[in-house]
Parts: C-alpha cells; structure tokens; sequence
C-alpha cells in the first residue's frame, strides 16, 4: 500500500498497475487468508513499508480486463499477463519457484471462493 492509501484503493491501484483489471461494478472483496511474513531485504521495500516483519493478505475479487497493465515507472514492471484458469494457475505456481501462491490458490478453491 502506498502511504494514506485504504484497502480499497490499494486495490484498485494494484489490480489496473499489475493486472491491467479493475473490480467489476458492486463486487466485494473477500479476505480469505493472511500470515506474518519476514523479509529477506536489508533495507524495507517502501519506506513506510513495516520491515522486516509485516503481515500479507489474501483476498478474491471479480474483475474485468480493460488493458494493459499500466507499470509506472516507479513501480513493479510486468513483463506479462496471463489469463488462465484456476488449475493452469495451480500448476504453473506449482512447477515454479512460488508453490506457496499454489496452495493459496488451491486454498481458494477448497473455499469455494474461485
């Protein structure tokens, strides 16, 4: 999150700079899973950023393409997007170096929540 910024901002931000989506009209997110993560960086990410100890948060939300991710300069860059679906995700997550965001998708599932 970016300083003074709420959730739902955040959000939105995130989803247009990283994702190239935005909520769909009246959707609700729905936090479903969080944990006390520690970062491996010396320094913090952000400045205002808790480090190296801060808590991650995961949620699902419909959303609707409208472009490309927007990237600002200052931010994360995306290479690429992809749309697939959720055992796609669960195995691509699996089959790389992030099997943690696989079981948080497998999670979801079991959830019934995507």
């Amino acid at each position: 999150m970016e300083l003074g910024e709420s959730i739902n901002q955040a959000l939105t931000r995130e989803l247009l700079e990283e994702a190239g989506c935005r909520p769909e009209p009246g959707a609700m997110c729905r936090l479903f899973f969080s944990h006390i993560a520690t970062s491996r960086r010396l320094e913090p990410y952000m400045p205002h950023v808790p480090h190296p100890v801060a808590w991650w948060t995961f949620a699902v939300l419909p959303t609707e393409v409208v472009g490309q991710p927007t990237c600002p300069v200052d931010g994360e860059q995306i290479t690429k997007v992809s749309h697939v679906s959720v055992e796609k995700a669960i195995e691509v997550l699996s089959a790389g170096s992030d099997p943690m965001h696989a079981d948080i998708v497998r999670l979801a599932v079991h959830l019934q929540l995507i």
